[in-house]
């Protein structure tokens, strides 16, 4: 992690690298719950608002904005009830 040994023990950050504003958020809290609480994702989302907010105001400087993280927000946990047929991760 960027930063790492600073007092933040996020897992978010960005970077401007040239022309290039890069975002990395923690896509994990979304897709397993019990181990972020919903105070970490909405710090999270009000780090990630603000950064963008500021990334915007400087377009530029830094004309590309490229956000990623390991899994996207929209994705359905293998495990759980509303998956289809309930299939399991590796069957």
């Amino acid at each position: 992690m960027p930063g790492h040994g600073r007092a933040s023990s996020n897992q978010y950050y960005s970077l401007d690298v040239g022309p290039v504003h890069l975002v990395a958020y923690n896509g994990e809290a979304f897709y397993w719950p019990e181990h972020f609480s919903a105070s970490y994702i909405a710090r999270m989302y009000d780090w990630l608002e603000s950064d963008l907010r500021a990334a915007n105001e400087n377009r530029a400087k830094t004309p590309w904005i490229v956000v990623h993280a390991h899994r996207p927000m929209y994705c359905v946990r293998a495990d759980s009830s509303d998956w289809p047929g309930k299939h399991k991760v590796g069957r």
